[in-house]
């Protein structure tokens, strides 16, 4: 079986439309928003502190 890797751009219309019809994957796509955020913060926050 050949799964096909999702397009970001497709799954984040899903999610933003609610389309998407299984429940595990849009709390799997909010986590992942969520903790994307997180580092993003950290990240700048580490940079702002160096610069």
């Amino acid at each position: 079986m050949h799964l096909r890797k999702p397009d970001p751009i497709v799954s984040s219309e899903g999610l933003l439309a609610c389309t998407v019809k299984a429940i595990a994957y849009p709390l799997l796509g909010d986590h992942v928003v969520r903790e994307a955020n997180h580092y993003i913060r950290l990240l700048n926050s580490i940079h702002w502190s160096y610069s």
